[in-house]
């Protein structure tokens, strides 16, 4: 029987959750197969929305095709405009996620959380409403909105307590943990890191390590990169080592990469930066095999080509510059693409004549982004890239 058949693998695939997700997608795609053949009804097709649902909220982390990604969101809304209106919010947020870990533009993104926004009556549904700006606040994060991203996040603090269980289920995260992970990136390249500090801190006391490795590699990051924004070693090489630790623990592609960008990130503080390229290389080689994360490839890129300059590697640092920062352009990640304008810059501006001509440009629009993104952390390396351009005493 094929119903009962999906229903049990569907509760096995809930039953494996986000810990074992690579298994989890195995059975959302059969319960799915099984489901192919059988006739409209109002229990089977709640099914098929809960199986897209279940196949959508994973996609993320373990890679999904688009093309399989826009017939599986077709093909659910389909179900759930008479199974279940509600869901069609989270199913357009679900695709808008996939879409930017397939290397979509990251404004498509926060266009279509706020469409999903829209469709919420105001004031009926606070749990969903603080769901919604909990997924705006991401998508603003990876847009570079910093401002946006901390203003949709204090929106989703004042009901996140509200957030039912479905939602959660969907999510596949404790939403307050999320939330403020959140606000600890987003304050760290703001600049702000005693803010940010305070964030991690109730992050850490809220959950215990293990109950998503997302949300406990998201955490090590957000460490990782404070350490850096302090310029402490030891603080680094201790998240860096929690971070490996997930890896090992939790081996799915989404995690793989963002290992490798905290151990990266890491040498960086520490100045060991051959180590940091070689990091680098290896996530980005984990996110393009996988086909997964595509949103790191500018972040990666970026601190690649930074720790190339500092190896005083400067051709290949300038390429790779380059590379991220026309990447970061049309993928819409501001924050990236200030940060590669910077290095590229200063290669530049050690140049004198045109090159210092361009830098000139290059660190104009930067200066325009940190104004635009509120990134105030790029700021000294801005300015340490302008006083190249100075003449010598």
């Amino acid at each position: 029987q094929p119903v009962p058949a999906a229903r049990h693998l569907v509760r096995a695939a809930q039953w494996l959750g986000v810990t074992h997700s690579a298994q989890a997608m195995k059975h959302w795609r059969r319960a799915r197969e099984l489901l192919q053949h059988e006739p409209r009804a109002s229990d089977t097709d709640r099914l098929r929305v809960q199986i897209g649902g279940g196949l959508l909220q994973l996609g993320w982390r373990e890679g999904m095709a688009t093309e399989e990604l826009n017939q599986l969101v077709d093909e659910t809304v389909a179900h759930a405009s008479d199974a279940d209106r509600r869901q069609v919010q989270l199913l357009l947020v679900a695709q808008g996620r996939v879409q930017l870990g397939n290397g979509g533009l990251a404004d498509d993104y926060v266009a279509t959380v706020r469409r999903a926004i829209a469709l919420l009556p105001e004031g009926t549904d606070p749990g969903r409403n603080a769901t919604l700006h909990l997924v705006l606040s991401q998508a603003c994060h990876w847009a570079g909105l910093l401002r946006e991203s901390l203003a949709a996040n204090d929106v989703a603090a004042k009901t996140v307590a509200q957030i039912d269980a479905a939602d959660r289920a969907q999510l596949g995260f404790d939403p307050e943990r999320w939330r403020l992970g959140l606000r600890a990136r987003a304050l760290i390249y703001m600049g702000q890191p005693d803010e940010a500090r305070a964030c991690l801190g109730q992050m850490l006391d809220r959950g215990a390590r293990g109950d998503d490795p997302v949300l406990d590699l998201i955490a090590s990051i957000a460490h990782v990169e404070l350490a850096a924004l302090l310029g402490d070693g030891a603080m680094a090489r201790h998240y860096a080592a929690l971070s490996a630790q997930f890896v090992q623990s939790h081996p799915g592609p989404y995690v793989r990469v963002f290992g490798f960008m905290a151990a990266g990130i890491a040498a960086m503080v520490t100045q060991e930066f051959e180590l940091a390229v070689r990091h680098f290389d290896e996530g980005l080689a984990a996110m393009r095999s996988a086909k997964v994360a595509a949103e790191a490839e500018m972040p990666l890129l970026t601190c690649k080509a930074e720790s190339e300059w500092m190896l005083g590697q400067s051709a290949q640092a300038l390429a790779t510059a380059r590379q991220a920062a026309d990447l970061a352009q049309r993928r819409g990640n501001r924050y990236a693409q200030c940060r590669s304008l910077i290095v590229w810059g200063a290669i530049r501006a050690q140049e004198g004549g045109d090159g210092a001509r361009l830098a000139q440009q290059l660190f104009a629009r930067a200066e325009q982004l940190i104004a635009e993104t509120g990134a105030a952390s790029c700021g000294d390396a801005l300015r340490r890239g302008r006083a190249l351009l100075a003449p010598p005493a």
